[in-house]
């Protein structure tokens, strides 16, 4: 894309150029964001991460550079 972008219009600037087609841009800034869900507003926050913990204990909560928790990690240092 950005060699086709540039043999295209060699004038443009290169902050122009395209870096993705337009089904991949589609996928990336739309459908993978499509990351809206409903919360259960009868529960605070807390009982819905106790919830995730019970679930899936030992899964990826947070990540941090080289460092992660897993939920029940992240549960036990909030508590």
């Amino acid at each position: 894309m950005l060699l086709s972008g540039i043999v295209t219009d060699p004038q443009q600037p290169i902050s122009q150029l395209p870096l993705l087609t337009d089904g991949e841009r589609q996928q990336l800034l739309i459908e993978w964001n499509q990351t809206q869900t409903e919360f259960p507003h009868d529960r605070c926050i807390h009982e819905v991460f106790e919830q995730q913990v019970d679930r899936t204990p030992d899964a990826l909560a947070v990540a941090f550079g080289e460092q992660t928790l897993t939920y029940r990690q992240l549960n036990d240092r909030a508590n």
